[in-house]
């Protein structure tokens, strides 16, 4: 448990077919002291120096907030995505879930769970961590026709950022880099 965190991707967006995406958030309070909680969104493709949105809540000791639909309850939001800031008075835990509701097979998504802001890479901005660790590794990440692979990332740095997502098999890299040009507090 920590007192920030980062959700890298949260959204209410239109799907195929009717469908919407839409993100649920959980923060789960293990403590014995009530938590109060302020919720930051940050648009994606914005400088987010100022969060678009912000919202409060509370929750009570040994407890959990839900947040079903989480842009539209929260912050008014029917149709955006970005990134969630979370802070918090006392060390919470959090969790949330971006699924596509309304077609005819049912829900589907993926976990987002949230992230010590701490462990920003190369944020020198954070006390303790260090300003080169610049390289972060995903693995058991696969793409066929049973399975997707989505990436998230959240800027956390007062500046603009570049991003480099390079795949690899074995030791040989695969295809062509992408290469991220990261607002502050920008998300892709």
């Amino acid at each position: 448990a920590t007192t920030d965190l980062v959700v890298p991707v949260v959204a209410r967006t239109p799907g195929l077919n009717g469908t919407v995406w839409s993100t649920s958030l959980e923060i789960h309070n293990p403590g014995d002291q009530s938590a109060e909680i302020a919720l930051f969104f940050n648009r994606s493709g914005l400088d987010n120096t100022t969060p678009a949105a912000s919202a409060q809540a509370v929750v009570e000791a040994r407890s959990t907030a839900v947040f079903d639909d989480l842009l539209v309850e929260a912050f008014e939001l029917a149709d955006d995505v970005g990134s969630l800031d979370i802070a918090s008075s006392v060390p919470v835990f959090a969790h949330a879930r971006i699924a596509n509701y309304g077609g005819a097979a049912g829900s589907y998504g993926q976990s987002a769970p949230a992230v010590p802001a701490a462990w920003a890479l190369g944020n020198d901005d954070i006390p303790g961590a260090d300003p080169d660790a610049d390289v972060a590794t995903l693995f058991e990440c696969r793409e066929n026709a049973d399975s997707r692979c989505n990436l998230g990332i959240a800027s956390t740095a007062n500046t603009p950022i570049t991003v480099q997502v390079t795949a690899w098999s074995g030791p040989d890299a695969v295809g062509t880099p992408l290469t991220l040009e990261l607002d502050r507090g920008g998300r892709a």
